[in-house]
């Protein structure tokens, strides 16, 4: 797509909704700062999530290999010891299935971002053809 077919198809949408293709054109930048500051938002949310995450499933595990250790006799704790401590098991699991899922957030809005800096023209036009499909 080169820029005489964003333009046709800009004009075609403003004659479509009524309006100057000209104020559209005005109104790019300003939907471009709001969907990169969006992107923005859940990327870093997604970062903190993943740092909360990593920092409750790290201290599960320390606390159980503390427990094995004062249990134990002093004992360094075996791969095989954790089936005493089901919280190591599903903090693990649903730690790691969370930082997949908000990594897979980080990476979507990443490229949303990328995107939007990229081309902001051809962003918005898909943005707004969004809507009438």
């Amino acid at each position: 797509m080169n820029s005489k077919d964003v333009i046709d198809i800009i004009e075609t949408i403003c004659d479509k909704l009524g309006i100057a293709a000209s104020s559209f054109s005005e109104f790019v930048p300003e939907l471009m700062k709001y969907k990169v500051s969006l992107s923005a938002f859940w990327m870093i949310s997604s970062l903190l999530i993943i740092v909360i995450s990593s920092i409750v499933i790290r201290y599960t595990i320390k606390r159980a290999r503390k427990i094995y250790r004062e249990t134990h006799e002093g004992v360094t704790m075996d791969l095989w010891d954790y089936d005493e401590f089901p919280s190591v098991y599903v903090s693990s699991v649903v730690g790691g299935v969370l930082i997949l899922i908000l990594l897979i957030v980080f990476l979507f809005n990443l490229k949303e971002i990328v995107v939007w800096i990229a081309s902001p023209k051809a962003s918005a036009v898909n943005y707004v053809l969004s809507y009438f499909k």
